[in-house]
């Protein structure tokens, strides 16, 4: 049977049953999700609401009425207010005074009509004072496209405009320059240039430079000499490479500057920076001190080894003239050898006089008294020690004014002078054939003080020209050859000495110096001295024959040097002197003690082992109090008191080399002087 059709009606209905079901399936599933999204909305507008009313910028809504549609609680921390009192209302109806009023009004008015979003910067006195506030008001519009209402957003930005106050306070009033600056580039990207931007009033102060003249153009338009390290090194810096320090000179400004220089975006670069032009010419200056104390350490230990010499020296010189005096007394003055014994005097006494000169350099001894010289008669008598000096391949021409004008200073110096510069020549033309000439004149300087010497005056000089045509010098190197133990001569040829002390002299008298040289043509020098007119040269003072002072009193003679020793002895005792030698201060003490007589005068080296002579003689006073003390030295009294070898005056004094004559009559007026003094 078949029952397949039976209920057509109901065959028809089910599948349309069956698509209801997932229509209400998939309507369920709708209504959930929509459910879902309300409820996500309602949890995101409760979250932006409480965001918003919680923020701490203002947060306000108008309508165009200018009534409060909606307020943050924000507002409650600036106007003792609830928030929930301005809905409904405006500024005026909450009675606030007309100057804000008036602000809302104008405001809300003006962005209903134009549409322009509007943002303002005003201070408002609230609960916490005076605060300075960012208004920013922005229309909002219906689907239609007209504002329905607008939004305003208010930021207190009072400690933002503080600081910013504060920063330009500091920018205008700190003592160090600053600039921003744009870097300038070829087509090729290659820095050329950069140009100011924006500077502050330290950078016009520290260069100069207005801010009204430089902004907007290039540093070099302003700066033309400017160096192009300085392009480069901030074209590194405005390429993004790390901040940089130096200190560099600026030819352009002629000033030393520290500067700091980094990147403030792209093609820019600012930087900070002083002047440290002071600062550098101080260590300049610190730097010539630091120079002139170690040239003074120098003449130090050239005046200590100058002392040495020439106590040692002195010395050989005593043994020298003493008994070369004593050959001139047994010499008969027709006999040949007498002219002879007698140049050995006279150069005795010019080594002494050289070896004061050394002294009196190294500062170590007092020039002697000016005289009143004819310069012409000085360098006369040195011409054959010149040519002696220079060599034979040299020729030294001698051209001298007639009636030149008479110099008043030391001899000995112009003596000086004559050698050193005499020698500089000899060394300038080496060993080929040369020439040197020395010229003398009467000249009057109308200008001198327009060079260095601020200190010398217009007047009458006594010209000294000296010239050669030897290798001649470069300019670097003439700037520099007055300066102490600057030599150009190899090591151990040359002591740097020659020139300084030359310029020394000359400007201790007052006097000017010139040089003038160029290589391979010789050098000329020329010295300018005062003159000393309307004054004859003092006649050179010839020693007269003076007998010889003689005694018969017992002496104590005390000198370390055998020779010495034996020489002054001979020379006591032919003065008819009873001598007791004693090479050391010990010995001494031990005669003193053992010599049953009386001993009148105790004659003593100053310098000697174990004991100097001071101290001998302060211990023989004390255990012979009548015995009267000669010092006798190498070095003088001077140099006795720098080296420590007495404190005060040493009493009597005799300096070596000394002659017989000397001797005999300095022993004598002690003697007797003493003698009257006790009685």
């Amino acid at each position: 049977m078949n029952f397949k059709n039976k209920n057509p009606e109901k065959n028809h209905i089910e599948p349309q049953i069956t698509e209801l079901k997932k229509e209400i399936d998939l309507l369920r599933e709708e209504l959930e999700y929509r459910k879902r999204k309300m409820e996500d909305m309602c949890q995101d507008k409760a979250h932006l609401i409480a965001l918003i009313e919680h923020a701490p910028d203002i947060i306000m809504r108008f309508d165009e009425n200018c009534r409060h549609l909606f307020v943050n609680r924000a507002i409650e921390k600036v106007v003792p207010m609830a928030a929930a009192d301005y809905i409904g209302k405006s500024h005026r109806e909450l009675g606030f005074p007309e100057k804000t009023c008036s602000f809302w009004e104008y405001n809300l008015k003006k962005i209903f009509l134009t549409g322009e979003l509007q943002e303002r910067e005003t201070p408002y006195a609230g609960i916490h004072g005076t605060r300075i506030f960012n208004w920013r008001l922005i229309p909002e519009y219906e689907h239609s496209g007209k504002i329905s209402s607008i939004l305003c957003m208010a930021r207190d930005v009072t400690e933002q405009r503080l600081a910013e106050q504060s920063y330009a306070r500091l920018f205008d009033t700190m003592p160090y320059g600053f600039a921003l600056h744009e870097m300038v580039y070829d087509e090729k990207g290659k820095a050329l240039d950069y140009r100011f931007l924006s500077v502050n009033p330290a950078f016009e102060n520290l260069t100069g430079l207005k801010a009204d003249d430089i902004l907007g153009r290039r540093v070099l338009d302003v700066l033309p000499d400017t160096e192009k390290e300085w392009i480069d090194r901030y074209a590194k810096v405005a390429a993004g490479a790390p901040p940089i320090y130096f200190e560099s000179f600026s030819k352009a400004l002629n000033k030393y500057f520290e500067v700091t220089a980094y990147g403030s975006g792209k093609k820019r670069f600012a930087t900070l920076f002083h002047d440290v032009t002071e600062r550098k010419n101080t260590e300049k200056e610190r730097e010539k001190l630091k120079s002139l104390l170690a040239q003074s350490d120098k003449l130090n230990a050239v005046g200590r080894l100058a002392g040495g010499v020439a106590h040692d020296f002195n010395n050989k010189l005593s043994v020298i003239t003493g008994y070369t005096e004593f050959a001139l007394d047994r010499t008969d003055p027709s006999d040949e050898i007498y002219a002879d014994l007698e140049e050995i005097i006279k150069a005795t006494r010019s080594a002494t006089e050289l070896t004061r000169q050394l002294l009196t350099f190294a500062r170590r001894e007092k020039a002697n008294p000016p005289k009143i010289i004819d310069v012409n008669d000085v360098i006369t008598s040195m011409l054959n020690m010149l040519r002696r000096l220079i060599g034979e391949n040299i020729e030294l021409l001698w051209q001298p004014e007639k009636d030149i004008w008479a110099l008043h200073m030391d001899p000995s110096q112009l003596d000086q002078i004559l050698i050193n510069l005499c020698v500089n020549a000899r060394d300038a033309i080496g060993k080929k054939n040369g020439r040197i000439t020395i010229e003398t004149s009467n000249t009057n300087l109308q200008y001198p003080s327009e060079a260095a010497e601020s200190d010398i005056f217009p007047g009458d000089y006594v010209s000294i020209n000296i010239t050669d045509n030897g290798c001649g010098m470069g300019k670097e190197t003439m700037e520099q050859i007055f300066e102490p133990f600057f030599t150009t001569k190899k090591d151990g040829e040359g002591t740097g000495l020659g020139l300084a002390t030359v310029y020394g002299i000359v400007r201790q008298n007052q006097g000017i110096i010139r040089v003038y040289s160029e290589v391979d043509m010789g050098t000329a020098f020329g010295i300018f001295l005062p003159s000393y007119k309307n004054h004859e040269p003092e006649p050179e003072l010839i020693p007269t024959a003076q007998t010889e002072e003689r005694g018969m009193e017992t002496l104590l003679l005390v000198e370390d040097d055998p020779g010495l020793l034996a020489l002054n002895q001979t020379m006591l005792e032919r003065l008819g002197y009873q001598v007791l030698p004693a090479a050391l201060p010990e010995e001494a003490l031990n005669i003193a003690d053992s010599f049953e007589g009386e001993i009148a005068m105790m004659l003593t080296d100053v310098v000697m082992p174990g004991m100097n002579g001071p101290e001998l003689s302060k211990i023989l006073t004390e255990r012979f109090p009548k015995i009267k003390s000669l010092f006798m030295s190498g070095y003088s009294q001077n140099m006795i008191l720098q080296q420590g070898f007495a404190n005060g005056n040493i009493g009597h004094f005799i300096q070596k080399p000394f002659s017989f004559k000397d001797l005999s009559l300095k022993v004598r007026q002690i003697l007797d002087t003493e003698r009257s003094l006790d009685e």
